[in-house]
């Protein structure tokens, strides 16, 4: 892909008057593209079905969370999380969020890491009371995040996942720095 094609990109990522849509089917288009889908490789085994939370959050900021991974081939997978958290970092003593997500994993290799991965999703926030800028009091702001990481397995039943990325508030304008310690069951 020519390096203007990526400054197009970013200009639509970045552009707060961009139409959400356009934004969030030209992202999927991209990431499909740079994962390589089209030449998946049919003698690989297809993923198992993942139910995971997120360790770091748990225990960093009292995130009670959930994360589900559906495989639709060897390279990609549909993706969802949900979260709650009440009295913490992100929001005041008497305040309460969720934080809702869905979208599409790509698995590629990258330096020779074969279970490295791409994510691109879309979410909703609603804080009460936040204790921060990045969203605004009662709303309920849709993102878009991108994450990149790495998945791994400890055994046949249980996995973890390393990621970290970028979640943009598309009302506020607001950039936030997204990460995640994942571990959990495969089915």
């Amino acid at each position: 892909m020519k390096s203007s094609n990526y400054r197009v990109f970013w200009k639509l990522m970045v552009s707060r008057s961009t139409n959400i849509s356009n934004v969030f089917f030209s992202s999927i288009i991209y990431i499909l593209i740079l994962s390589g889908v089209a030449s998946a490789n049919s003698d690989k085994t297809v993923p198992h079905f993942k139910v995971g939370t997120n360790m770091l959050s748990l225990l960093l900021i009292g995130d009670i969370n959930g994360s589900l991974e559906y495989p639709l081939s060897n390279q990609v997978s549909l993706v969802s999380t949900a979260h709650y958290v009440k009295s913490s970092a992100l929001v005041s003593a008497d305040g309460e969020g969720y934080r809702v997500s869905a979208g599409v994993r790509t698995y590629g290799s990258f330096q020779n890491e074969e279970h490295a991965f791409m994510e691109l999703k879309a979410g909703l926030s609603h804080y009460e009371n936040p204790e921060n800028n990045i969203v605004t009091d009662g709303s309920t702001p849709l993102s878009i995040e991108f994450y990149g990481g790495v998945s791994n397995d400890f055994n046949d039943i249980l996995f973890y996942e390393i990621k970290l990325g970028l979640i943009r508030f598309l009302q506020t304008g607001n950039i936030s720095l997204g990460g995640g310690f994942n571990v959990g069951f495969k089915f």
